[in-house]
């Protein structure tokens, strides 16, 4: 049986001949092994793969701490020190993260206008100090962000409640 690509698919190929699957919905565009996304698309679940003009982003959502907006902008943090820049806006990053993960255990919670974070990573919150210590544990990395006092007190409430 052969696989027909839908509309808003379409499939190319790539270096070596070998036929690649690009799915586009909305921004986020796919680009898998036509085989690989027959027979194993449920595996990459909680991935996000931005695709530029000059470059592809993937983005695997367990290894982020967190996520920054710059304008129209978002700098995304991972637990190994590594960052990324992509052109899109907190608003529509945090849509985005929630068409993924629908029906899953959503970890990831907004901050103020200006942060999204992962919340199995937060490791200290001083309202005192408007300070929020975010790490992964697995490393060593220890991600300082300043947030409001409104901001942490409502996110030590959240803690607090579980």
């Amino acid at each position: 049986m052969t696989y027909k690509p839908t509309r808003r698919e379409k499939v190319q190929k790539g270096w070596g001949g070998q036929k690649y699957i690009f799915l586009h919905v909305g921004i986020e565009v796919k680009s898998l092994p036509l085989l690989q996304f027959v027979k194993k698309t449920h595996l990459d679940m909680d991935t996000l793969l931005f695709n530029t003009r000059d470059e592809l982003i993937r983005v695997s959502l367990r290894h982020v701490v967190y996520f920054e907006a710059d304008g129209n902008y978002t700098h995304i943090f991972f637990a190994n020190a590594q960052k990324a820049t992509i052109l899109y806006s907190l608003t529509r990053l945090e849509t985005l993260l929630d068409e993924k993960l629908q029906g899953k255990k959503q970890p990831f919670i907004r901050i103020g206008k200006k942060y999204i974070i992962n919340s199995t990573c937060v490791f200290q919150i001083n309202i005192q100090k408007h300070k929020l210590l975010l790490t992964n544990f697995d490393t060593s990395n220890v991600f300082t962000l300043s947030i409001s006092k409104d901001a942490l007190k409502s996110l030590k409430e959240i803690y607090t409640a579980k």
